[in-house]
């Protein structure tokens, strides 16, 4: 990365972090995978164990879509040109 960070750069880190969190839920969620399927691997395994991991891990994959929208959306939100002082309809939108 360049040693000078834009403005809308530091914003999203400040706010972020330097770690996304759609990103820190995603390893979460693949570090779960590797247990499960370890856990499978195993004959005496607990099906309450499997059951528990297999929620985990849906509950995180939700967290990590949610989370990426967010992330994406503030991002697109701060690289949209500045309209000015359009007011509603100036823009050629429909309000």
């Amino acid at each position: 990365m360049n040693a000078l960070k834009t403005e809308d750069e530091e914003i999203l880190e400040s706010f972020f972090g330097e770690t996304s969190r759609a990103r820190e839920l995603r390893e979460l969620k693949e570090t779960l995978q590797d247990r499960l399927k370890i856990i499978l691997a195993d004959p005496g395994s607990s099906e309450k164990k499997i059951r528990e991991l297999r929620e985990q891990i849906n509950v995180l994959a939700e967290e990590e879509a949610v989370s990426g929208f967010v992330e994406e959306s503030v991002r697109t939100t701060l690289a949209r040109p500045d309209s000015g002082d359009l007011g509603p309809g100036d823009d050629g939108g429909p309000y």
